[in-house]
């Protein structure tokens, strides 16, 4: 009897961990994503944009369509130094707006991340033994 309440009480506490430790990645993806500037997806993005605007990527637009800068790059090229399938990709999420597109990134990469931490859990075998890794 009393170890089947240590155990519950111990599922219980861990269990509330997992839940305060999701919201706060949660929190902190919402918070990144308003607060920093993220440099790569800017050049991403612009370049997104570019290509659905019909001119080149690897051009920094800032004197003609001011719109299409990435806000970073004050040179006559871009810092989109990647191949054009790269900005070919981002064209469907150059559409919408910047915070809008920048939200769906960050929790895109969340989501990424998660899956590849339940794909290493599974890859190891910490889901057969979940139980006794947690109750031992």
């Amino acid at each position: 009897m009393k170890t089947d309440i240590k155990k519950i009480l111990l599922t219980s506490i861990l269990s509330l961990i997992l839940v305060l430790s999701v919201f706060r990645i949660v929190n902190y993806t919402i918070l990144f994503s308003e607060q920093s500037l993220q440099m790569d997806f800017t050049a991403y993005y612009a370049a997104g944009k570019s290509l659905n605007n019909g001119l080149s990527p690897y051009i920094n637009h800032i004197t003609t369509r001011w719109d299409l800068w990435d806000g970073v790059a004050s040179f006559k090229h871009s810092r989109f130094l990647y191949p054009p399938l790269v900005a070919n990709m981002f064209q469907p999420i150059a559409t919408l707006t910047f915070i809008k597109a920048k939200y769906i990134w960050n929790f895109f990469n969340l989501l990424c991340f998660a899956i590849c931490l339940l794909l290493l859990l599974k890859l190891f075998g910490f889901y057969k033994n979940s139980k006794d890794i947690l109750c031992k």
